[in-house]
């Protein structure tokens, strides 16, 4: 009997371990059955999604092109408008000679207006971009000195002219510049100039961390300023209708303090300018990268620009005239 026994038990294990072996291999079976399909679906996602990238790829590519010739047509007829403006002739009727003294407002009126690519109307963060500002700076009148109500006026307006590729640019800087200063300048240059694109540079001296000792700093609240900024690009618009006008955003600063109202304006801006048709120039190098500004781009106070911010910026405005103008020459 107990060999009978143990006969059983050593059946009993044997079958237990060719069931376990049987287990085992079903197990992986379906493992690797598994993992095969899975692998092939996985394959074929991914095919057809290369598929649809590709597509959408060469659609983005035709649309850009289609884009630019647009945008090039569209400098073209500005142009031609602009031209044809200035050179409509007078009425076939002779004038009665006159002994009056020579109306000057309307002899300015007549006289055909220069025509420059692109103006870049800016507080100082412009001061460097493109060109180092001239030496021989322009004193403000009485009358635009008192636009700075409750704040130190500035006392200059740096005039430049500089060329990027084929692209003619005239930079008009206000250090200390609002919205106020820039307008008067603007109506200004209305007088003698047109320009194929208006780069609108404003908001640094609204932020409270450029308040310096000793001079006065009215303090506004940021939907104010962004009121402000609309309302100056619209007055832009209609003093120069055949322009294209382009809002330069706030550039953030070191100072973090008030980082969040000039998202803020910006934000808030950029929808503006997309619902009324302007434009808006960015430089991508300004955005933080894991919370963090590059310091390097900045002077030592945080706010205007060292000579990484003024490469960068330099490159940036490049790029932009060269998509927006449409020049083939390298910048």
């Amino acid at each position: 009997m107990d060999s009978l026994d143990d006969n059983h038990d050593i059946v009993k294990q044997l079958e237990k371990c060719i069931d376990h072996k049987l287990d085992s291999k079903f197990k992986d079976f379906l493992a690797n059955e598994f993992a095969t399909a899975l692998e092939a679906k996985f394959t074929a996602k991914i095919d057809a999604l290369s598929h649809e990238i590709a597509s959408l790829k060469e659609a983005n590519d035709n649309l850009m092109s289609v884009n630019a010739a647009i945008m090039k047509e569209n400098k073209e007829l500005k142009e031609n408008m602009i031209i044809n403006a200035q050179l409509q002739s007078p009425t076939d009727e002779p004038a009665a000679p006159s002994t009056s003294v020579p109306d000057t407002a309307n002899a300015a009126a007549a006289t055909p207006k220069k025509y420059v690519d692109v103006l870049i109307l800016s507080d100082s963060i412009f001061r460097h971009v493109g060109s180092i500002c001239p030496k021989k700076l322009v004193r403000m009148d009485i009358r635009r000195r008192k636009l700075f109500e409750g704040m130190e006026p500035p006392v200059e307006i740096i005039r430049d002219n500089f060329e990027l590729g084929n692209t003619a640019i005239k930079k008009v800087v206000i250090p200390g510049a609002r919205t106020d200063a820039l307008l008067a300048e603007a109506a200004s240059l209305h007088q003698e100039f047109d320009f194929g694109e208006i780069i609108l540079h404003v908001g640094a001296n609204y932020v409270p961390s450029c308040m310096r000792p000793g001079k006065k700093f009215v303090i506004v609240h940021p939907n104010d300023v962004i009121e402000e900024i609309k309302s100056l690009l619209n007055e832009l618009a209609e003093l120069f209708p055949y322009s294209e006008i382009t809002y330069s955003v706030t550039l953030r600063q070191m100072d973090t303090s008030f980082l969040d109202d000039i998202n803020h304006i910006n934000y808030r801006i950029a929808l503006h300018c997309d619902a009324t048709g302007y434009g808006v120039f960015c430089c991508e190098d300004f955005k933080r990268v894991d919370g963090k500004l590059d310091e390097a781009l900045f002077a030592k106070d945080g706010i205007h620009l060292g000579q990484n911010g003024i490469a960068a910026m330099t490159k940036a405005l490049a790029n932009h005239v060269k998509f927006n103008v449409m020049y083939d020459d390298d910048l």
